[in-house]
């Protein structure tokens, strides 16, 4: 994909992402989205954005599947 498009995909990715928290801080799918978002911010080179909401996926969804990734 090209960067317009990681761009566009992280707009929706981070409303989404936002929406879900303000709905239910609890929601299943919050550590789903929060590791997509993980991923474009890697292909975007945005290491540190992207370190940030992996601290924040182990702290708070550190059983999910998604979790693994980063451990």
């Amino acid at each position: 994909p090209s960067k317009v498009e990681l761009n566009k995909a992280l707009g929706k990715l981070l409303n989404t992402l936002s929406s879900l928290k303000e709905k239910n801080p609890e929601h299943a799918k919050i550590p789903e989205v929060t590791h997509y978002v993980i991923q474009i911010y890697k292909k975007l080179n945005q290491g540190s954005k992207a370190k940030d909401l992996e601290k924040e996926l182990m702290t708070t969804a550190p059983e999910s599947k998604w979790a693994k990734f980063y451990k």
